[in-house]
């Protein structure tokens, strides 16, 4: 960074950056749902993150499908954490997860 370009830094203004959920977090460099390969090898994948939201996972299955999975968004985790908790299990289990069921 050259010394001029940081005028603008050093006024009274303030610079923070901006937190947002990135979609391709859930893709393989394949191109493939990540979601989906992982549930290949397991009877479920827990999501924490602070800036996913539902839509995020809904959108997700809209592009991917995700056939034979559930999805519970976890409201009440007894904690007290600013982070959102996703289940992607099958549907079988995901009758014994307390949550807002997604799909």
């Amino acid at each position: 960074m050259q010394s001029e370009s940081l005028d603008v830094v050093q006024d009274e203004a303030w610079h923070l950056p901006v937190r947002r959920f990135n979609p391709a977090s859930l893709i393989t460099p394949s191109g493939r749902s990540l979601l989906a390969q992982l549930m290949k090898v397991s009877r479920a994948v827990i999501i924490e993150d602070v800036d996913a939201q539902p839509d995020h996972l809904r959108q997700h299955k809209a592009q991917f499908g995700l056939p034979g999975t559930s999805a519970i968004f976890c409201t009440d985790d007894g904690f007290r954490t600013k982070a959102s908790q996703f289940v992607v299990t099958s549907p079988q289990w995901a009758r014994h997860i307390q949550g807002e069921r997604l799909w």
